[in-house]
């Protein structure tokens, strides 16, 4: 692209000033917007990723749905919240000692999640809070049509098939505590309900079973201020970190149930209070039907509350459908925003007023405009400023780079989002006594009855009980789902398997995909991390070698780019100029791409534009990105 490189220059030196004095306290903004997706309690933590929690109003008494196998009870925990990311997960990691039967469910109401993701089914004969669910219960009969008759309770009718299903795994702790005493193990709930009974020692995904509930209609009508909520509970697992994801669901041969594996991002900045560009930009962007939209910074004019729910407001318009919205013909929505309908049956979930049926996911990052103290209102309608999410096995990284930077805070949280699972050394003795050494399992096939069933009766000898490889992993075991070896192995994290077993040293390797993290994959015993793609308003470097519109610390910003170009960064979009480029750093390519509705530089040639970002294969081995320039 063609530049005037005196004119550029002259208007990067004119903007200094806004780089100048305005950081935050180290890390006071990422810290304060912490409380809006962790959850900490006395013995666990629920932390969030790409959903923030909302004010709870109290009025209503939260029960756990009962296809969740958990009675409701006072010690109870609830966290409400939207959800801001195509596929939100939530991870909920327990101290030692903490016993799954005797401790109180952590329940999670998560709003604004699009109701066709999932399985839909209806529970005949139910009441309205537990009629809609993810699963039909195991003791339930599927059929048809639902009859009016009580003896047909237990029956109920799939009214929509998904795409996607919800799952829970577990990650043990590999400390010496954990692994030897497997006594402290228990199964996750009564083995009443096997789907999930055995969550604590799931170290491949089982199905979370889930209820849609919401305002019922009054009359057939919804008011504006309705809304209807995706409910399932957790119970913690004493050294364990339990994961929650919605991923694909696959067919008998393992192929996913997806129509297209491409991901399409919508990906701009600099809208600054724009709103007639705004409604033309939305426009261009729900015409390329992308998945997801990213607003690197500068959305708003000031990042005042009332400008935040003005162009939330927007965004709701053009880019969600609630249910009835789409039944045109029976279906009416007034000027005040209530949805009426001729009949329950037009509605998706007829006991929930407003489901979101159709949705394309939008967050917003921060600009220097929009630095205000208070970001309640930010947070709530679109997240944190930071944020890490996956689609498939593309993870999505947005940094907050407003003030021209990472606090230090902000930088670890990075690193530990760019973790790599890196080959470490284990040994294991040879079995002795044993072809090999057995699972908890099969020691209680081997003692006697009248004997604790321990590793340490098994095999003689002081002992852990780590978790087995793919091939010997059972989750209706349980707790007995662990391999006893002796103590004195030198045993793997994140549930990895020792490549020998014969008392030499060997290396950890993985043996599933869930071994390795959130979208990396397991390919020969060794994880491959994500196709990576980051987010951050200020680029560390910008395109000429000038330090006015990028990263204040030329330091910081060469640690940052060494960090991407070992952690598999494919592409970096920033926003800060008004203006668009594309250059290489580290062998990273990074693009900006300011034209959202703001003037352009007087330099710039390519007037208003976003970037369409198109994955190819993004749920099994993401290709390259392809970028294109879109004007409007």
């Amino acid at each position: 692209m063609r530049v005037n490189f005196l004119n550029k220059s002259i208007y990067i030196i004119a903007s200094v000033a806004f780089l100048c004095g305005c950081n935050t306290t180290d890390g006071e903004r990422f810290l304060a917007q912490e409380e809006r997706y962790v959850l900490s309690l006395t013995t666990s933590t629920l932390t969030a990723y790409g959903a923030t929690q909302i004010e709870d109003s109290g009025e209503d008494i939260f029960r756990c749905p009962s296809v969740s196998g958990m009675a409701s009870e006072s010690g109870l925990t609830v966290f409400r919240a939207r959800a801001h990311v195509p596929y939100p997960h939530f991870t909920l990691s327990s101290a030692h000692g903490i016993r799954s039967d005797a401790t109180g469910a952590i329940a999670v109401s998560l709003s604004d999640f699009p109701v066709g993701l999932l399985d839909i089914y209806e529970r005949c004969n139910s009441t309205a809070s537990e009629r809609y669910v993810t699963s039909c219960p195991y003791t339930y009969e599927i059929v048809e049509t639902c009859s009016d008759a009580s003896e047909n309770a237990r029956e109920c009718v799939q009214v929509y098939s998904g795409t996607h299903q919800l799952v829970v795994t577990a990650t043990a702790d590999n400390s010496q505590t954990c692994m030897s005493e497997e006594s402290d193990r228990s199964p996750y709930v009564s083995s009443t309900t096997p789907e999930i009974a055995y969550a604590c020692d799931a170290f491949s995904p089982i199905k979370v079973d889930a209820a849609y509930r919401g305002d019922v209609p009054a009359d057939n009508c919804c008011s504006e201020s309705d809304a209807s909520t995706l409910d399932f509970c957790l119970r913690p697992c004493g050294c364990r970190t339990l994961t929650v994801q919605i991923v694909p669901k696959t067919d008998e041969a393992g192929a996913l149930a997806l129509p297209d594996e491409t991901v399409r991002i919508a990906v701009f900045a600099n809208v600054s209070g724009h709103k007639s560009s705004f409604r033309d930009l939305l426009a261009s962007i729900k015409a390329h039907e992308v998945d997801f939209v990213v607003s690197l910074g500068n959305l708003t004019s000031d990042g005042t509350s009332g400008q935040w729910r003005s162009f939330a407001e927007l965004v709701d318009e053009a880019l969600v459908d609630r249910d009835g919205q789409l039944a045109t013909q029976a279906c009416q929505t007034d000027a005040s925003g209530n949805i009426c309908c001729d009949a329950a049956s037009e509605r998706r979930l007829p006991t929930s007023c407003n489901a979101v049926v159709k949705k394309t996911p939008f967050i917003s990052g921060l600009g220097e405009n929009e630095l205000s103290t208070n970001l309640s209102t930010y947070n709530a309608l679109f997240g944190a400023s930071n944020v890490s999410t996956f689609i498939g096995n593309v993870q999505i990284l947005l940094l907050d780079t407003a003030d021209g930077g990472l606090s230090s805070v902000e930088h670890r949280w990075l690193d530990a989002q760019l973790s790599r699972n890196a080959h470490q050394p284990c040994t294991i003795p040879a079995p002795t006594g044993f072809d090999e050494w057995p699972t908890l399992f099969e020691c209680a096939e081997r003692l006697d009855a009248s004997k604790e069933t321990t590793c340490r009766e098994c095999i003689g000898e002081e002992a852990f009980c780590i978790p087995p490889s793919v091939d010997r992993s059972e989750t209706a075991y349980g707790p007995e789902n662990c391999v006893c070896v002796p103590a004195t192995s030198k045993i793997c994290p994140d549930n990895q398997w020792c490549s020998r077993i014969d008392g030499t040293e060997g290396v950890c390797q993985c043996t599933r995909d869930g071994d390795c993290g959130i979208g990396a994959r397991c390919v020969d015993g060794t994880c491959q991390p994500p196709l990576r793609l980051v987010f951050s308003y200020t680029p560390p470097f910008d395109s000429n070698g000038l330090r006015n519109n990028a990263f204040t610390s030329k330091s910081q910003a060469a640690n940052v780019m060494s960090l991407f170009s070992k952690s598999n960064v494919a592409a970096l979009f920033s926003g800060r100029s008004v203006d668009y480029d594309v250059y290489s750093k580290a062998g990273v390519k990074m693009y900006i791409t300011g034209g959202g509705g703001a003037p352009m530089a007087s330099f710039s040639d390519v007037g208003h534009h976003w970037l369409l970002v198109e994955i190819p294969n993004a749920y099994s081995t993401p290709g390259s990105p392809k970028i294109e320039v879109v004007k409007f």
